[in-house]
């Protein structure tokens, strides 16, 4: 439902000048979330109702961005740590529902801390991490040669805004 090339072209651009759009990457983590959970959860349903939910919710994303930075950093950095390490932990094999607790809630607040710690690498980190993934999903490979290619595109998106900060 959302083009490969979409999903790769906001990627990049989340990947290589995210800390300048924290805007549009909290609009783009609230399309992509209502857009999943509205495809979960509204199965059968006419496609634009799950357009018009994750437009919303993209919307709101968007709206706490500009307005409520540091909330909208804490909120996005509970979900970005959670799906990290949830994402990890099935790249290594784990599966089942005694672990993912441990992941969604200890990545969550290890996520939300280091959000907090400083705005602007927050930013950093979490538009390149989004990036990242997003990238990732497009290129269909085994878990671990696709987390192996988050984690070299994260370390390079964190290399070119860490110098376009210095900048």
């Amino acid at each position: 439902m959302f083009p490969a090339t979409a999903k790769m072209l906001i990627g990049i651009a989340l990947l290589t000048i995210g800390r300048r759009l924290f805007w549009f990457f909290f609009g783009a983590v609230g399309f992509i979330l209502g857009r999943s959970l509205a495809q979960q959860l509204l199965i059968g349903k006419p496609v634009w109702t799950v357009i018009f939910i994750a437009v919303a919710t993209g919307l709101v994303g968007l709206i706490f961005g500009l307005y409520a930075q540091r909330f909208a950093v804490g909120i996005a950095g509970f979900l970005m740590g959670r799906y990290a390490l949830a994402s990890l932990g099935f790249a290594m094999g784990f599966y089942g529902t005694g672990w993912i607790w441990l992941a969604l809630v200890g990545g969550g607040l290890i996520g939300t801390a280091l959000a907090l710690i400083s705005l602007d690498f927050a930013f950093i980190f979490l538009t390149t991490a989004a990036g990242a993934k997003l990238i990732e999903q497009t290129i269909d490979l085994d878990p671990l040669l696709n987390f192996a290619l988050f984690a070299v595109l994260f370390a390079v998106g964190v290399t070119i805004q860490l110098i376009m900060l210095k900048k």
